[in-house]
């Protein structure tokens, strides 16, 4: 069949060849429209091509097997496999175009825009999240910090004859509204300290990599350069008290939900107990009455401790509380990490960024322990967690000027918070550590241990961990290296450094400044945000 087509279009097409006047493109088709649609989809080895149906042609040329720079402009033959490529826009002719394509939606000039697509292409989780204005923010707070503990979400006993999982579900349901609205002003009152993880994360910040000087002021949100030291605090203290007061509502709900379900039990257990010893209890009663008094004070002892010992029980199999979430530690643990340098009370700070951590990591351990980690992913901690805690004591100031027990109490603080938030990532399942965990740490022993061949040691060997093991080497660990005298180390961590580091280092090499590229591999890697290199 296949044969028999392409020998009658042959023959028509030689037909056609043989005349000597000249047709128009539209008395051509229209000779090539008698043969069926259906006989051209069969051949593929031939195509046609008609760019002008004004122009004339003479069919006295041979057209098929004849060059393509020897037939007209109107009319190209060309085979499937030369099918011409699609035309790239290029500058060039936008400047024909005069730059103007809206019409087709893909126009790169200023007033060009995008058609606006009814399905989202991209999903929610890749947006910035939205901020609250600055002039809700006071009267938002105080109406949920002035509310009763059990009236933002409360547990119902409709919820009794749920599984352990739904009701751990129902939970983070319930809680979701004020979950989501507690973030909301967290990130308006973050926005509201210069260099803070909002601040960044805007493009309106101009520290943001995509930052645009002309849509700066276009949002509702006005980033405050410049702030007192006394505003900052009132700033971070009420990010605080919002993480404290969803805490005590979530506390409330698992508690109410404890004592409802140890009460349901009692009532099951009395009565069963009850039907199945209803006729025994007469019999014994007066037999028993005597030794039943001599022995009653110590049965409520037990009676309480077991009571309390089932409460706890019931509290923690069925995972955290609901409502907080982890990006709300994270807002506020980096709110901390951006005034303690200009506070006059860092021990404070470093103590609530302590017990911030402490609640968001014991959060986790709960949900971890009964396997709920996998339902609510707003439990599990992120890099900026445990790097804002270091970064929170590498900050802190070493002598604050109340005197030398004052200075040596932040230090302690200081270091144990490092190193706590330090080897809590290196034994996370899910979190790792990164080039900001180095970076920080390193900073804080420079900063708060005393010069000798001990920190030298540890600082050699946190390099060493860094580059060798990890491959996490970026400009601000370096940075952070250069920084320590060494020469007050001992020779030995002097001539490590020296050898490794100092004389390897070059600035003007970007690709690696100077230090084998293997050493930098991963430090893009593991990062709260792949853009910043703050967490």
């Amino acid at each position: 069949m296949k044969s028999m087509l392409s020998l009658t279009l042959r023959r028509r097409i030689g037909a056609m060849m043989t005349t000597t006047t000249k047709m128009s493109h539209q008395s051509f088709l229209s000779s090539l429209s008698l043969t069926p649609l259906s006989s051209f989809s069969s051949l593929s080895s031939l195509s046609l091509s008609v760019m002008d149906s004004t122009s004339t042609f003479d069919t006295n040329q041979r057209m098929v097997g004849m060059p393509a720079s020897s037939l007209p402009s109107s009319v190209k033959y060309f085979s499937s496999s030369e099918a011409p490529m699609k035309r790239k826009e290029t500058k060039e002719n936008e400047v024909e175009n005069g730059g103007d394509d809206s019409s087709s939606g893909g126009g790169s000039g200023a007033d060009a825009k995008r058609p606006v697509r009814m399905i989202p292409t991209r999903h929610s989780r890749h947006h910035i999240p939205s901020i609250a204005p600055h002039a809700i923010l006071d009267n938002a707070t105080d109406k949920i910090l002035k509310s009763i503990p059990g009236t933002l979400f409360a547990y119902e006993t409709r919820y009794l004859n749920q599984s352990k999982q739904e009701e751990y579900e129902t939970g983070i349901s319930v809680s979701y509204y004020q979950q989501e609205q507690i973030e909301y002003l967290l990130r308006g009152y973050s926005s509201l300290i210069p260099n803070s993880i909002v601040h960044l994360q805007s493009p309106k910040s101009p520290k943001h990599p995509m930052y645009n000087r002309e849509n700066f002021t276009a949002g509702k949100i006005d980033f405050k350069e410049e702030m007192s030291i006394s505003e900052m605090e009132k700033v971070v203290n009420k990010m605080i008290q919002l993480v404290e007061r969803i805490e005590v509502e979530g506390k409330v709900y698992v508690e109410l939900r404890s004592k409802l379900r140890s009460q349901m039990t009692q009532v099951l257990r009395q009565a069963s107990h009850e039907s199945s010893t209803s006729s025994d209890s007469d019999s014994d009663s007066d037999s028993d009455s005597d030794s039943d008094s001599d022995g009653e004070g110590s049965s409520d002892d037990d009676e309480a401790t077991r009571e309390a010992w089932k409460m706890t029980q019931l509290i923690d199999n069925y995972g955290a509380p609901p409502g907080p979430s982890a990006a709300m530690y994270d807002l506020t643990l980096d709110a901390i990490a951006n005034i303690i340098d200009k506070t006059s009370n860092p021990i404070s700070y470093l103590k609530k960024a302590a017990a911030l951590f402490e609640s968001s990591t014991s959060r986790n351990k709960l949900d971890q322990k009964q396997k709920m980690d996998v339902v609510n992913l707003d439990s599990i901690p992120t890099a900026a967690t445990f790097n804002a805690l270091i970064r929170i004591s590498s900050n802190a100031a070493k002598e604050s000027g109340k005197g030398k027990r004052h200075d040596e109490e932040v230090r302690d603080e200081a270091i144990t918070n490092a190193f706590m938030a330090f080897d809590a990532m290196n034994h996370h399942p899910h979190v790792h550590l990164n080039s900001a965990t180095f970076n920080y740490l390193i900073r804080t022993v420079n900063k708060f241990f005393p010069d000798c061949k001990a920190k030298g040691c540890i600082l050699a060997s946190l390099w060493d961990k860094c580059a060798l093991a990890y491959s996490m080497v970026d400009e601000n660990v370096i940075e952070a290296v250069l920084e320590v005298k060494t020469e007050d180390c001992g020779e030995d961590v002097h001539r490590f450094f020296k050898k490794y580091v100092f004389d390897r280092y070059d600035q003007e090499v970007k690709n690696g400044y100077g230090f084998p590229l293997k050493y930098s591999r991963n430090k893009k890697k593991k990062r709260f945000d792949s853009m910043l290199d703050v967490y």
